[in-house]
């Protein structure tokens, strides 16, 4: 299982399935780690 995380939630939103949503413009980061923590991942989002 994977826990997901925006780091503007007013810029990009994401659901536990993974699915992004942009809002508005801006930046925001998308991040995702295992339920055990021992994996991570991080990608910035530009939305314009």
């Amino acid at each position: 299982m994977q826990i997901w995380h925006s780091s503007n939630k007013s810029v990009v939103s994401v659901n536990q399935d993974g699915k992004v949503v942009a809002l508005k413009k801006g930046t925001a980061t998308i991040a995702v780690k295992t339920s055990d923590g021992k994996y991570t991942a991080k990608c910035i989002v530009n939305v314009r």
